[in-house]
């Protein structure tokens, strides 16, 4: 006989005869008094409708990258960067023994880098000028803090001694060749001195020479050409581009300039 449908749950469902599949219950009425539930949808099908699910009106919000905290500056996980730097002291000339201390800096944070003393043009006081190819965090990142702590770290400097450090990742012009060049020019001057990592005397040699020919700005990223290497960059310009045409020195300058 069919199963007869009650208005409320039967209290001897689970121990009269009950109607096979409906698991004990003599009818669907009495195992869903509430109404029937909604049918769950497969793994299939939910994954189906997750994948054609329209996209959301407005761009997607970008994934935003997530700095390598808490990574000491050096650490293989960061890309490697050159920074020009520059160590000195407000008034006064650095202390011989920050040269020193320079040379353990390089050794324990620098894959390849150099420094150098040198005497400004206008007040005349020794301080360090470099350029190193350190790992460290990206320039949004601001990596050349991590570099200036670990420069006050290693210099022992305390606040209020008068130093100043400063850390610039290069310019989009700069070279590491021409920058370790101008690291250089106090080459023949009694008080200079030089400290390297990764450089050789060749590398070196190399680099005046292109300092000599091309001057550069460390800070600006400007290239600077004096009168002697401004001659002889534009010779070099005629006998590449133009030779053998007959023209003066005046045609010359004139195309070679834009």
């Amino acid at each position: 006989m069919p199963a007869k449908f009650h208005s409320h749950p039967c209290n001897n469902c689970l121990t009269a005869d009950s109607v096979q599949g409906h698991y004990g219950f003599c009818s669907r009425k009495c195992r869903y008094p509430n109404g029937e539930p909604e049918p769950k949808a497969s793994a299939a099908s939910a994954a189906a409708t997750a994948r054609t699910a329209p996209t959301p009106a407005g761009p997607r919000a970008a994934r935003k990258r997530k700095p390598k905290s808490g990574q000491p500056l050096g650490s293989n996980c960061y890309a490697l960067f050159w920074f020009s730097i520059t160590i000195g002291m407000a008034g006064t000339d650095i202390p011989m023994e920050a040269f020193d201390l320079i040379m353990r800096w390089l050794d324990a944070f620098c894959v390849r880098g150099l420094y150098a003393t040198e005497r400004g043009k206008k007040d005349r006081l020794l301080h360090l000028q470099g350029a190193c190819e350190i790992r460290a965090p990206p320039k949004e990142d601001k990596g050349h803090l991590m570099v200036s702590a670990t420069l006050r770290e290693y210099l022992k400097i305390k606040p209020g001694g008068g130093w100043k450090i400063m850390v610039k990742y290069f310019a989009a012009k700069q070279t590491p060749a021409l920058m370790i060049g101008y690291c250089l020019k106090d080459w023949k001057q009694a008080w200079f001195n030089v400290a390297c990592k990764g450089i050789s005397e060749k590398d070196m040699a190399k680099a005046r020479h292109d300092y000599m020919i091309k001057k550069q700005s460390y800070a600006a990223g400007k290239d600077l050409l004096e009168k002697k290497a401004f001659m002889y960059t534009v010779f070099k310009f005629y006998g590449s581009y133009l030779l053998p045409l007959p023209l003066n020195v005046a045609q010359v300058v004139r195309l070679f300039i834009p």
